[in-house]
């Protein structure tokens, strides 16, 4: 089934992935199909973060680059310097870590699919071309959420004159990336709020359509049939691969563009407009009991500055009110943990209009178990964008956010977004290095405030990390 499904998507999409593993592919079937060449020397490569290769020794050349990356060198008859390169990035999503390496190519075509090695995680995969003519030189990059970072493939091939030669170099070269295996592949939480079942009603008929992702990837859509589906960071394809459909996800809203329309559908089994119908009667009596003790004095409240126990304020009014809102709002999303943190990086902030302040920032989410005394990280994400708030009587309340998109549509959003600070945005976004070490000043800060006997954190293969 799903090499029938691999081989019609490759013709649907009309991507070229200079020899790699197609999206929605089967999964990597283990060693049986690597180092097949005559006389194969069959190598394995393990990397400290977790994956493990294996290549033939008489056809690659293995280097370690570093502690987290490592190159496989095509040694055979090439056209050209023909490789494949593993890296892992701790602490960055795919598309951010991808983007520093596809920054300056032009008209690359962009898909998405199963992450090489499994069937239910997800990757992004870039392709740039060049010129028929000459070496004919290709690079894919794929990448995905991979253990609290970014595990990334970079494959560089060149076509040439003769077809059997190239042929052999792509089986090559994917042959390394479908042995991968994984120790412990984590969950990816940049997804951990999509599954669900989404619905929209047709205000003329009455009828309910629905959207329904499953974990894993999979999926239906309930419309006059239900059809069987695959759904990624921003299409849902139809298992036959015959349609695909832009689509995004905002809080408890799925927008999606079905045949040029965008339709809007709510979580849950029922729309909310005919959920709210059907529950006047049980809202209204909810309503009554409501006391004085619980209900807001005015409409002047804000919501609260210390946000929290759970959080560390800062004592700054603004970025007490964000970080509140992105532990309340965005860590509904994630599994509950011993211990919730999120990291608060502000570019800039817009106070012109006290109605509506943009805060512009690098919004993080992190959950952590406590092991002994260390703060074991479970699961994070980031969620660059613009909070708006409103000036209080007292204090601020969010009104909203504009979120920077996932995938294809994380540039152009971005840049929408923060305009003349995009920049600004993208250094601080990809300054990882600054990111870890004000990250850990906040965890301090809270490990304080909340009087938890731990003295250091750690993310998943990397060394502890000691709280000052």
């Amino acid at each position: 089934m799903k090499r029938l499904l691999a081989l019609a998507l490759s013709i649907i999409m009309a991507v070229s992935l200079a020899g790699c593993s197609l999206p929605f592919g089967p999964k990597a079937g283990g060693t049986d199909d690597t180092a097949s060449s005559a006389g194969g020397e069959t190598m394995e490569y393990i990397s400290p973060d977790g994956w493990s290769v294996n290549y033939d020794g008489k056809l690659f050349e293995a280097n370690e680059i570093d502690e987290h990356s490592a190159s496989f060198v095509y040694q055979g008859d090439s056209a050209g310097s023909s490789m494949v390169t593993i890296s892992y990035v701790n602490g960055k999503q795919p598309e951010e870590a991808m983007s520093e390496i596809t920054g300056n190519w032009e008209g690359e075509e962009r898909n998405e699919g199963f992450f090489p090695g499994t069937d239910d995680k997800w990757g992004y995969w870039r392709t740039l071309k060049t010129s028929d003519e000459g070496s004919g030189y290709e690079e894919t990059l794929i990448g995905g959420e991979y253990n609290g970072g970014a595990l990334l493939f970079d494959i560089v091939s060149h076509k040439g004159n003769d077809e059997e030669q190239s042929m052999a170099v792509s089986d090559s070269l994917s042959g390394i990336i479908d042995s991968i295996k994984y120790e412990d592949f984590g969950p990816q939480t940049m997804y951990a709020y999509y599954p669900g079942t989404y619905s929209n009603i047709d205000s003329d008929t009455g009828a309910v359509y629905k959207v329904i992702l499953n974990e894993g990837h999979t999926g239906k859509l309930s419309f006059q049939d239900e059809v069987d589906i695959l759904w990624g960071g921003y299409e849902i394809i139809t298992a036959d691969g015959s349609a695909r459909y832009e689509y995004t996800i905002e809080g408890d809203i799925l927008n999606l563009n079905y045949d040029g329309n965008w339709l809007e559908f709510s979580k849950g089994d029922l729309p909310a407009a005919a959920d709210a119908s059907a529950d006047t009667a049980a809202q209204d009596t909810a309503a009554s009991d409501v006391t004085a003790d619980t209900a807001p004095a005015s409409e002047e409240a804000a919501q609260p500055a210390d946000a929290a126990s759970s959080l560390a304020a800062t004592g700054d009014e603004i970025t007490d009110t964000v970080a509140y809102y992105v532990n309340t709002e965005i860590g509904q999303y994630f599994e509950a943990s011993d211990v919730e943190i999120p990291y608060i990086n502000i570019i800039d902030i817009d106070e012109s209009d006290p109605n509506d302040v943009c805060v512009y920032g690098d919004f993080w989410y992190f959950t952590y178990k406590i092991n002994g005394d260390t703060l074991e990280t479970q699961a994070g994400g980031s969620f660059p964008g613009c909070i708006h708030l409103k000036k209080m009587t007292s204090g601020y309340s969010v009104t909203g956010m504009d979120r920077v998109e996932d995938g294809s549509n994380f540039d152009p959003s971005a840049k929408k977004i923060f305009g003349d600070r995009y920049q600004a945005f993208m250094r601080m976004h990809s300054d990882g290095e600054t990111r870890e070490k004000e990250r850990a000043d906040q965890i301090a800060a809270y490990v304080k405030k909340n009087g938890i006997m731990v003295t250091k954190y750690k993310d998943y293969g990397w060394d502890a990390v000691t709280l000052q």
